[in-house]
């Protein structure tokens, strides 16, 4: 008899689906042209074609926005009817620098993802929450400990109020996935 598969994606299945991504963005020699809404398009139909049960894209989120926002706060994924998973997706690719006049890596550090951080972990109804970090530069990976350090001090802040735990995931298709508990 066939394993029969959950109705949510555990944090194995976030990382292997990431290096999948990884292993796409890889194949690109031209990955400067893509963003994040690319990526998270593609992750959001390798979701789909792995057969959960609901996928809700863009769900309002349960924090509300900023009087000044522009739209109200969404989280990218909602996926699962009993046991839910709330995932926010950020991409580290490449970004053009105006005053060096080069590219350079940047959506992966907790000063990037706060806003994520928050709204996810106001998410009461998700069973797990997760801010899923992937790679896909194409430079080498950020160093782990670093990563984990500056995610530890940004949820620790005083300006950050925690009411759930959320799990950062950080992976690069050359570096092992980074798990940190927030």
């Amino acid at each position: 008899m066939a394993k029969k598969q959950p109705e949510y994606p555990t944090k194995d299945t976030l990382i292997e689906l990431a290096l999948e991504l990884c292993g796409i963005a890889d194949e690109f020699a031209a990955r400067k042209r893509y963003t994040e809404k690319h990526f998270e398009l593609l992750l959001y139909y390798i979701l789909k074609g792995r057969g959960y049960p609901r996928i809700k894209r863009q769900k309002k989120a349960q924090l509300p926005a900023a009087a000044t926002a522009k739209k109200p706060n969404q989280i990218d994924f909602e996926i699962g009817v009993t046991n839910r998973v709330s995932i926010e997706f950020a991409v580290r690719h490449l970004v053009f620098n105006k005053k060096t006049k080069r590219y350079t890596a940047s959506g992966h550090r907790p000063i990037s993802n706060g806003s994520e951080l928050r709204k996810l972990t106001h998410e009461t109804v998700a069973k797990v929450r997760y801010l899923l970090i992937t790679d896909v530069s194409g430079k080498a990976p950020v160093d782990a400990a670093d990563l984990k350090t500056e995610y530890k001090a940004f949820t620790a802040a005083g300006g950050f109020v925690r009411v759930r735990p959320v799990t950062v995931i950080y992976v690069h298709s050359k570096a092992p996935p980074l798990v940190i508990k927030c």
